[in-house]
């Protein structure tokens, strides 16, 4: 199997330029207007990353550093990143978790409880979808062992499973882009092994057959908040309606309002990872921070996964 360098990219950068834009935007009830999003879009600020971005690129460096996923290993690079920047966006339970773990707990015996299904493990798969692109059944098997070490609700789990085999489905699939959808949604799906989100998943097919669903009726029908049933077919679903245009995807992600940067960093992993580098607007990418670094672990991913 062929694995395209610039898909590698696509994805990683997607999911960090998806986290900027939707950053502003946190919390906000949706449908956002359109000209709320396109005045962000205009704009030529530098933007900022959130704990998105941290913990994707802390799972990407602890991958290329080990050659592989080392949970004690990630679990010190997670920590590390967060002493860095605790004010990043962290929920309470993570930053206090990050915070046992960086003060020396194992992080087996920081965790307390398993948590709820949050979205916090599925944000940030990308790096183990990509690494692992040419086998499935190990992006699922990465994807449950990411998960474990932050967040192991089996909610959560099945969320960073769905999230990442639409990333791997995305990177391999060679085809006509509108074409891609159908294959990604239906991956995506039947990796789940959630009856909750299984159940989102199919509302999300439905949502994206309907040709002229708008912001409106996926936030109502799927929502588009923190919980992981909510917010991994929000961004499914946001690439699948137009998945040929990395821009209208995570313009359609943002303006489902609520958790906007985690749902556009999701959505545009997927999308970065059908279309590559060169399909991320340039005036976006210009105002993103550390986009080299990112890239650059994006190649070492590729390295891995072709080696």
């Amino acid at each position: 199997m062929r694995l395209d360098r610039a898909r590698f990219r696509g994805a990683l950068m997607g999911a960090v330029v998806g986290d900027c834009l939707g950053a502003p935007f946190e919390g906000a009830p949706g449908p956002l207007p359109a000209e709320a999003f396109a005045a962000l879009a205009r704009d030529r600020a530098p933007l900022a990353w959130t704990d998105d971005s941290v913990m994707t690129v802390a799972l990407a460096e602890s991958l290329v550093r080990c050659g592989d996923l080392d949970e004690h290993d990630l679990a010190a690079g997670f920590a590390a990143r967060w002493a860095e920047a605790p004010q990043a966006g962290y929920s309470t339970r993570t930053g206090e978790l990050l915070a046992r773990i960086h003060a020396g707990t194992p992080w087996r015996e920081a965790h307390r409880g398993a948590g709820r299904p949050s979205n916090g493990a599925a944000m940030r798969v990308a790096p183990v979808a990509l690494v692992a692109a040419g086998d499935l059944g190990r992006v699922l098997t990465l994807a449950e062992r990411s998960a474990a070490v932050t967040h192991p609700h089996p909610g959560a789990v099945a969320g960073a499973r769905t999230q990442a085999v639409a990333i791997a489905t995305a990177v391999r699939y060679l085809g006509p882009a509108r074409a891609a959808a159908g294959a990604v949604v239906e991956a995506a799906r039947r990796a789940a092994g959630d009856p909750v989100l299984e159940q989102r998943m199919a509302a999300a097919v439905e949502l994206v057959a309907a040709d002229q669903t708008g912001p409106q009726e996926v936030a109502d029908r799927l929502g588009a908040g923190l919980a992981v049933q909510e917010s991994v077919p929000a961004a499914i679903c946001a690439f699948a309606r137009q998945p040929d245009s990395f821009a209208s995807v995570v313009t359609f992600a943002v303006r489902l309002g609520s958790d906007t940067d985690t749902v556009a960093s999701m959505a545009g992993a997927i999308a970065g990872a059908l279309l590559g580098e060169g399909a991320i607007p340039r005036a976006w990418l210009e105002r993103v921070p550390d986009l080299e670094r990112v890239r650059a672990l994006a190649d070492e991913l590729h390295a891995l996964a072709v080696r």
